[in-house]
């Protein structure tokens, strides 16, 4: 009979978790009285530095807080100390109590350094990092868990604790005796009845959670619950949403198993960016932005957590998030808004409590608008993903406004179960893309329209079978009116055993794809496939000709589907160069789309800086510094030019550029008379308009572009001018390029190079079309263009080796170039044995894993002393 009793009341409490969606639990707990602590006392500022760096959440850190002491002996029966957690910020000490149950103790105060990179910690920025700590309020989680009960979503209820010395293991005691932390649940991956959570059936992590929904039939997630957690994060700010901030917990619904989130680590929530210094971080890295009367957009308002936006919100109709938005709405009322506020200690509360309830209250009153545009986010481009077995995609373009999308999977008994179904409509969704995973899947679209969603669908590994009869009407470069059938429908599928049945609207591609090996990284990939990211490019130089060349413009990068590492890119800058008061302003557009797997670059300039001095033409001519410096091998030069070329990657290092020019040149040559020593005299001055075709193969196998260790490069390529325009004589270059580096024995940072290169020039060509050596690139110990021939050759010698990482504002390598360098110009009808000498050291720092890289270089020659400066990012 007692037994009968017990059962009844688990059935009884399972039903009524099941149906109210709320945890039965309660965490009974003994303390060892109270203790008055300081959460960050570190945190506290003067007004300067509040001025710099914010006032955020500083005085809520510095108010002194009375809190209950944790008695493990006694808290839940008892807790054995387990192991130190794996957060990267959070201090967090995992117990099992005598209950069954698994707790955690994390610190209310972080340690963000860990989860900085190796170039950043030990630096300014890492102490900066750990100040704008106070951007975060401290009892977050209190707040929180109570706005996720009134919603009824399963969370950890976390508890406020003071963590007395001597009580834990010496290991444990070292770290966590005497400080203030979070005491919560911790839902570990178990099917063990005694341990479950909130009586599921299981509990598992996020990334065990896909693998699941790949091999299993009849599990899903619940896509409301879901969304109603998604809401309290947009609610509250909380940003920081990532895949493993989740846990899932099972529960059965008739012949189903449906997975409710359970959100975790709400450290996040409420966060406020203020000051100089803050508010420059909200620009570097959007998604940080401050809670406040207005929500930022919803890309970064939601940035976090979008790949499991996008993979679970998308099985919720207009319909379904409306209604689950309306019923967030509805249960955040005054009262429960208030009772959410005063969750944290009172003393906290007389400092915050009256600007976050305020603030609650105004958000929410805007929560319906914001809900919308996220809805709608989600849906632009929409993803649906399939198993791991055998799955059959059914794409009907319904009508101009409707695509239906059926997704089955093939069971054990040869029947096709039903995983997805859903209409999308053209008003709301640009893109749906099906990834059909491994198996031997099926796809088939269908449907006559005018217009109509483009559909993307991925294959793996297995069988797969595509088919496409669908037929999407439009017009030539969707706007002349000449009809022809729209690529709507893209088949991506490298297998060679999967078939394709093409139609008039289908583009298939079948270039390999190199899905990640980790979990994470498949799940929440580093490369972006949709969005835009803007930033800025520097221009940051100095050389002798020039002076210094200061400047810098935008750079906008677009992201589409299996485009790496980007589908287009575009640069613009303006530099002014000081010493000649000239100017360069540049284009550069890079497009993967236009031409499938094969890079378009579009250039475009207005330059007064790439050609400013003539010396003479020959291998011996001479330098007068006096007359330098009275302007007197100054050539006038600007040059309007726009130039094309396309890219073809052979194999992994080898490559492709064919490509035009097409330029205007207007030249005046002032008191310089060198001029008439060039083969044909001032052939090209004044107005000077040519169009050119080149072509160059590329061979670059070196470890970084900028600073190479190891490794070999190689480049040969040609250019030809043809008599059109102001041009009247063909004329052309050849050229080739080549070095080696060699790093010395394994375990010394130290290598050695050997570069070599020549170029010729053909036909009658205008004297700033010579070939060239002097400046930075070639010869540094002399000025830029100093030499000027027919032909030319070229070999330098380095020596380079990293000093040290040193930490300044950021960890930087630091390193050195020795070089030394020999080269001439060949001249018709001179007769020259002379060789040019240049030696010279390169001092150069490199940050961010070598992405920003920054160089000066002295070179000495027996004509002058050359100082280059130059900074460099690698795209």
């Amino acid at each position: 009979m007692k037994l009968k009793s017990y059962k009844l009341i688990n059935t009884f409490l399972f039903l009524a978790l099941f149906f109210t969606g709320l945890p039965v639990f309660h965490i009974s707990s003994q303390t060892l009285g109270d203790t008055t602590v300081i959460l960050g006392e570190r945190y506290k500022a003067g007004s300067l530095h509040r001025l710099v760096f914010g006032s955020q959440w500083r005085d809520v850190w510095t108010t002194p807080v009375r809190m209950p002491i944790l008695d493990i002996k006694t808290f839940a029966g008892g807790l054995t100390p387990l192991e130190r957690g794996g957060g990267r910020q959070t201090l967090s000490l995992h117990f099992k109590g005598n209950d069954g149950q698994y707790y955690k103790f994390r610190s209310v105060d972080k340690d963000p350094t860990t989860a900085l990179p190796d170039e950043f910690k030990d630096s300014f920025v890492s102490d900066y990092a750990q100040d704008n700590i106070s951007s975060s309020h401290p009892a977050a989680p209190l707040m929180v868990a109570p706005l996720l009960d009134s919603v009824g979503v399963i969370n950890t209820k976390p508890s406020l604790y003071f963590m007395p010395k001597g009580i834990l293991p010496p290991e444990f005691d070292s770290v966590f005796g005497g400080i203030a932390g979070m005491v919560e649940l911790n839902p570990e991956d178990s099917e063990d009845v005694i341990q479950i959570f909130s009586n599921a059936l299981k509990i598992t992590g996020t990334l065990k959670l896909i693998e699941r929904l790949q091999e299993k039939k009849n599990e899903f997630v619940d896509s409301e619950n879901y969304l109603k957690a998604r809401l309290i994060d947009i609610l509250t700010n909380d940003y920081d949403r990532h895949a493993l901030q989740w846990k899932w917990a099972m529960f059965k619904s008739g012949n189903k198993e449906i997975w409710k989130p359970v959100p975790k680590d709400r450290d996040r929530a409420f966060t406020i960016f203020n000051g100089f210094a803050p508010f420059v971080s909200t620009l570097i890295v959007p998604q940080y932005k401050s809670f406040s009367e207005d929500y930022s957009s919803v890309l970064f308002t939601t940035w976090a957590g979008r790949y499991l936006d996008r993979r679970f919100l998308i099985y919720l109709t207009k319909d379904d998030w409306v209604k689950t938005t309306d019923f967030v709405i509805s249960k955040m009322t005054d009262e429960a808004l208030e009772h959410a506020v005063t969750q944290q200690p009172s003393e906290l509360f007389a400092v915050s409590g009256e600007v976050i309830l305020r603030l609650l209250k105004i958000r929410r009153d805007k929560l319906a608008g914001f809900s919308l545009k996220f809805y709608e986010y989600v849906n632009t481009v929409a993803e649906i993903f399939g198993t791991e077995k055998d799955d059959s995609v059914f794409v009907d373009r319904v009508s101009d406004s409707v695509t239906s999308v059926k997704l089955f999977r093939l069971n054990k008994s040869g029947e096709h179960e039903l995983k997805f179904s859903r209409d999308f409509y053209y008003c709301e969704t640009e893109e749906i893309r099906i990834e059909l995973g491994d198996g031997d899947d099926k796809a088939f679209v269908t449907g006559s329209v005018d217009n109509g969603i483009l559909i993307r669908i991925a294959g793996n590994e297995g069988q797969d079978k595509f088919i496409d009869s669908s037929i999407v009407r439009g017009y030539l470069w969707g706007f002349l009116p000449v009809p022809v059938a729209e690529k709507k429908t893209r088949f991506y599928d490298s297998g060679k055993n999967s078939a394709f049945l093409s139609g008039n609207s289908t583009k298939t591609i079948r270039k390999e794809f190199v899905y990640p090996a980790d979990p994470l990284e498949r799940l929440e990939p580093g490369q972006l496939y949709q969005g835009r990211d803007n930033g800025i490019y520097p221009v940051l130089d100095y050389s002798g000709n020039l002076g210094a060349v200061l400047g810098g413009g935008p750079v906008i990068t677009n992201f589409d589907y299996r485009k790496v590492p980007f589908d287009s890119r575009y640069i613009l800058t303006a530099a002014y160069a000081f010493k000649t008061k000239g100017y360069k302003i540049e284009f550069d557009g890079y497009f993967n789309s236009l031409i499938e797997g094969v890079t378009v670059r579009i250039n475009a300039f207005r330059s007064l800086i790439d050609f400013t001095h003539f010396f003479g033409f020959g291998n011996e001519t001479t330098f007068d510094k006096n007359l330098y410096d009275s302007q007197f091998y100054v050539i006038d030069q600007q040059i309007w030019a726009l130039n094309s070329y396309i890219e073809t990657p052979l194999s992994k290092f080898n490559k492709l550029r064919l490509g035009f020019d097409l330029r205007h040149n207007y030249t005046d040559e002032g008191n310089n008379h060198l001029i008439a020593t060039a083969p044909f005299g001032y052939y090209g001055e004044n107005d000077f308009n040519t169009l050119s075709f080149y072509a160059k193969y590329i061979l670059d196998k070196r470890d970084h572009v900028f600073i190479p260790f190891s490794g070999f490069y190689f480049e040969m390529g040609g250019d030809f001018y043809p008599v059109l325009f102001s041009n009247q004589n063909e004329f052309g270059h050849a050229y080739f390029t080549m070095s080696g580096h060699l790093p010395f024995t394994a375990g010394t940072n130290f290598s050695l190079a050997a570069t070599i290169s020549g170029k010729k020039v053909f036909g009658k060509f205008p004297y700033y079309h010579s070939v060239y050596l002097g400046g930075e690139k070639a010869l540094s110990g002399f000025m830029r263009d100093r030499f000027a021939g027919n032909a030319s050759l070229f070999a330098r010698g380095e020596l380079s080796g990293e000093i040290a990482n040193l930490k300044i504002f950021i960890t930087g390598l630091y390193g050195f170039t020795l070089f030394a360098e020999t080269g001439r110009v060949f001249a018709n009808n001179e007769v020259s044995e002379k060789w040019h000498q240049s030696y010279g050291a390169v001092l150069w720092v490199s940050f961010l894993q070598k992405i920003a890289n920054f160089s000066l270089t002295s070179a000495f020659s027996t004509e002058t002393v050359a100082f280059y400066f130059g900074f460099k990012i690698d795209f």
